[in-house]
């Protein structure tokens, strides 16, 4: 009898942005990772329950990142001490005058090394060594910030990077977004050499508002032909009177959250032959 060769299962990275932003997204996240297939989150630090929420990673060892921001609530430094990154209330810029701003050469970099040394610092107080980097809103790879990046990276030796330069960016949802990042030059690969830094294939910005829909996921899945990839979600439970500090995130985290955990979808990473990682697991054979 011949024996059929044993399928060889690729690595997925079902990874959650924002934890450590608000409660009720940082507990959805936890859900997620505790009921479900979702084994790494990337987190934000200067919110009022960052540390709290950093400590209980730490104990449910839910594999942490670093989720630079620039672009919402306030700062670690003294604002006084990065006028080019805060607005006269001492709150960052809003994402389209941040993105302005660096293109135009007006981002200190002095300020901006203060900035991110002292996010980078507090989560490797609080949580321990990081895994991964990536951007709140993808500000990582746009000017002046990818270079300020690229020099801590180059002391700091985090073992993974997102690069947002989406397969196929002209199939599914957010078409312009999608390839404006990928004509950003810190999107590429050959920016980021000297560091050294591994970056798997990303998605996820082309789900779009359907991240709960398993037709959206099945069609996502069916793409993905590399031995490792990584897909960006944002899940959470909803609380309306939480104070998000004016995110428009467009999509429905509690549906989303709902799906990630529904048995239907772990029938379906299983069905298309992936095995969930998390970026620390990536390190082990």
């Amino acid at each position: 009898m011949t024996l059929s060769p044993p399928i060889r299962l690729k690595k997925l990275i079902l990874h959650a942005d924002d934890y450590g932003f608000a409660p009720s997204i940082s507990d959805g996240i936890l859900k997620a990772y505790e009921f479900g297939l979702l084994k790494s989150a990337s987190a934000l630090v200067n919110f009022p329950c960052s540390q709290t929420y950093l400590n209980k990673a730490k104990e449910t060892k839910l594999d942490l990142g670093w989720h630079l921001n620039l672009s919402l609530g306030l700062p670690l430094s003294a604002p006084k001490k990065i006028p080019s990154l805060v607005d006269h209330k001492g709150s960052f810029f809003s994402l389209k005058k941040l993105l302005l701003k660096s293109f135009l050469g007006l981002l200190d970099k002095k300020e901006l090394e203060l900035e991110l040394r002292a996010q980078l610092k507090f989560l490797q107080t609080h949580y321990g060594p990081v895994s991964h980097v990536d951007g709140h809103q993808h500000i990582h790879v746009f000017p002046g910030i990818r270079e300020t990046l690229k020099k801590i990276l180059l002391e700091e030796k985090i073992p993974y990077l997102r690069l947002p330069r989406e397969v196929n960016f002209f199939q599914g949802k957010r078409k312009l977004t999608r390839l404006f990042l990928a004509l950003q030059k810190g999107s590429g690969s050959l920016f980021w050499k000297e560091t050294k830094v591994q970056s798997p294939a990303f998605y996820g910005l082309g789900l779009g508002k359907d991240s709960h829909s398993l037709h959206a996921w099945t069609k996502l899945l069916s793409t993905i032909h590399k031995d490792c990839a990584e897909v960006m979600l944002h899940p959470g439970f909803l609380n309306k009177g939480e104070n998000l500090y004016g995110d428009d995130f467009p999509g429905n985290r509690e549906a989303e959250l709902e799906c990630l955990l529904s048995a239907s979808f772990k029938e379906l990473i299983a069905t298309k032959n992936f095995e969930c990682r998390s970026f620390r697991l990536l390190l082990e054979p």
